[in-house]
């Protein structure tokens, strides 16, 4: 039970230890089943004591090597911090110059989401998706640097890209069940599409 004297927890604090949880995932010092039950309880708590709970037996994370410069930041807009997007039987698509998150949910529950990553101004873009009964499309650029790791109970997590090297870097993290989540470059008939939108 929370102490009767603590504050409530921010998005930020919640943000902050499903990232821990994500790189403890990513060393293997949790299981899959480990993280999404953590990260489920970590959306949804309410006080420091709960979230302390879930990383108690988890070393403290340390910035990585690969953090971007101060002064690369400053290339780039200010960001909030999360930015969520949510279908519930219903279907939705993000495109053009729409603006990500410093990390970029995902629900969709017995619906579709389409997230269109080709005309972002960013360098980095960090997606988490879950996805229950449903079907979520992410379409990242030609050449852009795809990180991506899913897992999909009854259903199925493809990265159909061809590998990258370029900007933007993007990440993404998928998990669900009984639908699909997708990874792939655009159609030729959504290419055409798009460069009509350009030329007009």
């Amino acid at each position: 039970m929370a102490d009767a004297f603590e504050h409530r927890v921010s998005d930020a604090d919640r943000d902050a230890v499903v990232e821990r949880l994500r790189t403890a995932s990513g060393e293997g010092r949790i299981t899959l089943d480990e993280f999404e039950e953590r990260t489920e309880l970590a959306l949804v708590a309410k006080f420091p004591s709960e979230l302390a709970e879930l990383t108690a037996d988890l070393p403290v994370s340390r910035p990585s090597a690969s953090v971007r410069s101060v002064e690369t930041m400053r290339a780039e807009p200010v960001r909030k911090q999360r930015r969520w997007l949510f279908q519930m039987m219903s279907g939705g698509t993000v495109s053009g110059g729409w603006q990500p998150g410093d990390r970029t949910i995902s629900l969709t529950l017995m619906g579709g989401q389409t997230i269109d990553c080709r005309d972002l101004e960013v360098r980095a873009i960090d997606v988490l998706a879950w996805t229950v009964m449903g079907g979520t499309e992410i379409i990242v650029p030609e050449g852009a640097t795809i990180d991506f790791n899913g897992f999909m109970l009854m259903g199925g997590a493809d990265d159909s890209t061809t590998p990258g090297s370029g900007e933007p870097h993007i990440r993404i993290r998928g998990y669900g069940a009984m639908g699909g989540i997708e990874v792939r470059h655009a159609k030729r008939r959504e290419r055409r599409k798009r460069q009509r939108s350009l030329d007009t």
